[in-house]
């Protein structure tokens, strides 16, 4: 049932954020994982900063990337740098859900990518509030094929960084 939750919730009330507004949440989520001693995240910045240089660019909806918005998101933002080798998704999964131990996104991979897999790395700031501070976790997965779905691995704010891997 839950599974169904999240395929099903397409018309959620997620707010789609702006690559520029997703770049800021982006910055600071990462002053916010750095400061609590997280693992490093390569090359985000330089991808916030190419955002920034490049703002009259075209830049790719979520909806394009991301079929089917949940109902469980309260926001949701991409960002695909002027390269295009990897993706960027910024989201805010609702603590309070009770779907979350199955949640999936559905990633529909860009036009262009034409590498047979895929290679995601999750990053999540858990709030901990009984504990007064966040919790990190982060991990990779490797998918192949055409329907890639993502699975964070906890409730949250989370930056999904997905790239094309030969």
């Amino acid at each position: 049932m839950a599974r169904r939750d999240a395929v099903d919730s397409a018309r959620g009330g997620a707010a789609s954020l702006s690559p520029l507004e997703t770049a800021e949440r982006i910055a600071a989520f990462l002053g916010r994982w750095r400061f609590e001693g997280g693992p490093a995240i390569e090359h985000v910045d330089a991808d916030i900063e190419d955002v920034d240089a490049d703002a009259g660019g075209e830049p790719v909806p979520v909806s394009t990337l991301l079929p089917e918005i949940p109902s469980w998101l309260s926001a949701v933002g991409a960002i695909v740098p002027r390269s295009q080798s990897h993706v960027l998704l910024w989201l805010n999964i609702d603590p309070c859900e009770k779907i979350l131990r199955s949640v999936q996104l559905l990633f529909r991979r860009p036009r262009q990518w034409a590498c047979p897999s895929l290679k995601i790395h999750y990053y999540v700031i858990r709030p901990c509030p009984e504990e007064e501070k966040s919790v990190l976790l982060s991990g990779v997965e490797q998918c192949r094929g055409e329907r890639v779905l993502l699975s964070p691995p906890a409730a949250g704010e989370v930056l999904i960084r997905i790239s094309a891997s030969y």
